[in-house]
C-alpha cells in the first residue's frame, strides 16, 4: 500500500516492520505543542526519540563514518541527555548550527525535517532496542553504546499501512508474571503520539495467577477478552469473566487468578503508560 497523499500531520499509520509513522508526504516541521512543557515538568525524562523525514534518497557524508544513501522515507533516531534534554532536543530542531555529532550531518541536509518529538524515561539504549527500523548507517550515534545496538538510527520504510499487526508484536513476560504483548506503548510506537497511555493483552494460564501488585502513578482498565477469573481489587475480591471491565486506580494492589479451565485473556490500558518502574511487587 503507498504513502497516504495528504498535507495534514495528524494522520498516523505503521509501517511494515511494525513503527507508527504519519501517513503524510507534507516534510514541513512539526513539533509537538506539549514536549517542552513535558520536559520542563518532569525530571526524570532522560531520552528522547525524533522521527525524521527524508523528502528524497539522498547521499550524504556522515563525518567519520564515511558517505551513504539514504532512502527517502521515515526514520527514528534515539537519543540521550544527562542534563537539559530540552536544549539537546532545540538543538536538533535547529538548522543553524556547527556539525559536531553523525545526525547533525542528517538534520542540516536539505530536504530533511523532523515531524514529531517523544520523551521517555527509559534509558537510550533499551529505548532504541525496542523501536523496529533497518541500519542504513551502521554505529550511527553510537560511538560510546556498549549495548551492541548496532545504530541508534533506524530507517521504518517509505510504503506503510494504516494499523498495526497483532502477529508483529512480540510477547515478553512483565512483572506480574502475566505474558503481555504492547498493542500500543509510547516506547514501541514513539512516533504516533499517544504519550500518556498504552494497552496491552496479557495472557494467564488456567491454575496460574498474576503476582499482587500496583501501579503508583497509572490507572488501569483490565477488560476481560475471555476466559474467567477471581480479581483481587484492594480488600475485595469478585468474580469476572468475558465482557467485564474493571478500574484500578493508583496505588490500589491488584491481582487476577485463573479460576477457569481454559486461557484468560484481557486487555489492560495503562494511563500514564505502563512502566515497569512504576510497578511495585507486593
Amino acid at each position: 500500500m503507498g504513502l497516504a497523499k495528504r498535507n495534514s500531520a495528524s494522520l498516523w499509520a505503521v509501517s511494515p516492520q511494525g513503527a507508527v509513522v504519519p501517513a503524510v508526504r507534507s516534510y514541513s516541521l512539526r513539533t509537538p505543542p506539549n514536549w517542552e512543557r513535558q520536559a520542563a515538568a518532569d525530571a526524570s525524562l532522560c531520552a528522547y526519540q525524533l522521527h525524521i523525514v527524508v523528502s528524497r534518497p539522498r547521499i550524504l557524508g556522515i563525518g567519520r563514518l564515511g558517505t551513504f544513501r539514504f532512502p527517502a522515507g521515515h526514520y527514528l533516531y534515539t537519543g540521550s541527555a544527562r542534563r537539559n534534554l530540552a536544549a539537546r532536543v532545540r538543538r536538533h530542531l535547529s538548522r543553524d548550527k556547527k556539525r559536531r555529532w553523525h545526525i547533525d550531518y542528517l538534520l542540516t541536509a536539505h530536504g530533511v525535517k523532523v515531524v514529531d518529538v517523544h520523551l521517555s524515561r527509559d534509558a537510550e539504549c533499551p529505548l532504541n532496542q525496542r523501536a523496529s527500523g533497518d541500519i542504513i548507517v551502521p554505529g550511527f550515534g553510537a560511538s560510546d553504546c556498549r549495548a551492541h545496538c548496532g545504530s541508534h538510527l533506524k530507517y521504518l520504510g517509505e510504503d506503510i499501512v494504516k494499523k498495526t499487526r497483532y502477529t508483529d508484536i512480540e510477547p515478553y513476560v512483565t512483572r506480574d508474571g502475566s505474558v503481555i504483548r504492547e498493542l500500543m506503548h509510547p516506547a514501541r510506537h514513539a512516533a504516533l503520539g499517544s504519550r500518556r497511555q498504552s494497552l496491552a493483552e496479557a495472557r494467564v494460564a488456567p491454575g496460574e495467577a498474576t503476582a499482587l501488585h500496583r501501579h503508583r502513578q497509572s490507572e488501569e482498565l483490565y477488560h476481560i477478552v475471555a476466559g474467567r477469573g477471581l480479581m483481587q481489587l484492594g480488600n475485595e475480591r469478585f468474580e469476572v469473566a468475558a465482557g467485564d471491565t474493571v478500574c484500578i486506580p493508583p496505588g490500589v494492589a491488584h491481582c487476577i487468578d485463573n479460576t477457569g479451565d481454559t486461557e484468560l485473556r484481557l486487555l489492560c490500558c495503562c494511563s500514564p503508560a505502563y512502566a515497569h518502574d512504576d510497578t511495585e511487587l507486593l
